[in-house]
C-alpha cells in the first residue's frame, strides 16, 4: 500500500507551466486585436500601441495564473489526512505563487488518521446542463470526540485510476471503519458505472 494518496489534482510546476502557454494564446490574441482596433481608428503612435498590448498580454496571463489546476485535494497518509482548498481568488494566487517557489502547499484542515472513527460514502445530487441529474461522491469523516466533516472529493479521473480504494484500504490499515450503506465502493473504480447505481438507487427510492 502507498504510504500517501491522493484524491483530486494536485497543482504543480508543470500544470502552471501548461497553463501559461494556453492563456498566452487568449493573452496574444487579445494583444493582437487591440493594437489593430486602436491603431486603426485611435491611436497612431505604435510604439504607443505596442505597450499598451504588451501589458494587455501580461494582465491576462495574470489573472489566469491562480485559475490553473484544481481547487481542492484529498491526500492520505498513514499519520493523516489533509484537506486542501484554495477558495477565494487571493487564495488561488497564494497558492501559485508559493509553488512558483518551490514552497509546500499549506492544508487548510489536518486530520489525524489517528483521531478519526469511521468515514461515512454517500452522494448528493446536482443539476447539470439542460437538468439533467448528476451525482458526486460525499465523504463524511467522524472523529473520535463526536465532531464531523464532510467533503465532496473531486476526482472524477482518479476512479480509474484506482485511488479512492486504495485510499479506502490505508485508512482500514490504520484502523478507520468505512461505512457505506449504498454500495458505493464497488462502483468508485469506473465513472459511468458510479452513475448507473446511483440512479438505480434513486429509481428504488421512487418505487
Amino acid at each position: 500500500m502507498k504510504e500517501k494518496v491522493i484524491i483530486g489534482e494536485r497543482i504543480g510546476i508543470k500544470t502552471i507551466l501548461a497553463g501559461y502557454v494556453e492563456w498566452s494564446i487568449f493573452g496574444l490574441m487579445g494583444a493582437v486585436g487591440f493594437y489593430n482596433l486602436v491603431g486603426r481608428y485611435f491611436i497612431s503612435d505604435s510604439r504607443v500601441n505596442l505597450l499598451v498590448s504588451l501589458i494587455i498580454f501580461i494582465v491576462v496571463v495574470l489573472l489566469a495564473t491562480p485559475l490553473f489546476g484544481a481547487n481542492e485535494y484529498l491526500e492520505f497518509s498513514n499519520e493523516e489526512v489533509c484537506h486542501y482548498r484554495a477558495g477565494s481568488y487571493l487564495q488561488k494566487w497564494y497558492r501559485a505563487i508559493m509553488i512558483i517557489m518551490k514552497k509546500p502547499d499549506l492544508c487548510n484542515l489536518e486530520i489525524k488518521t489517528s483521531e478519526i472513527y469511521s468515514v461515512q460514502l454517500s452522494y448528493v445530487r446536482f443539476t447539470m446542463l439542460y437538468g439533467q441529474a448528476g451525482y458526486q461522491l460525499k465523504m463524511t469523516f467522524l472523529l473520535k470526540d463526536g465532531s464531523l466533516f464532510s467533503v465532496l472529493p473531486a476526482g472524477i479521473d482518479d476512479m480509474k485510476k484506482g485511488r479512492f480504494e486504495q485510499a479506502f484500504s490505508l485508512l482500514e490499515e490504520n484502523g478507520v471503519i468505512i461505512v457505506d450503506k449504498f454500495n458505493l465502493r464497488s462502483v468508485l473504480n469506473d465513472k459511468n458505472s458510479f452513475y448507473l447505481h446511483i440512479k438505480e438507487i434513486e429509481d428504488l427510492k421512487k418505487c
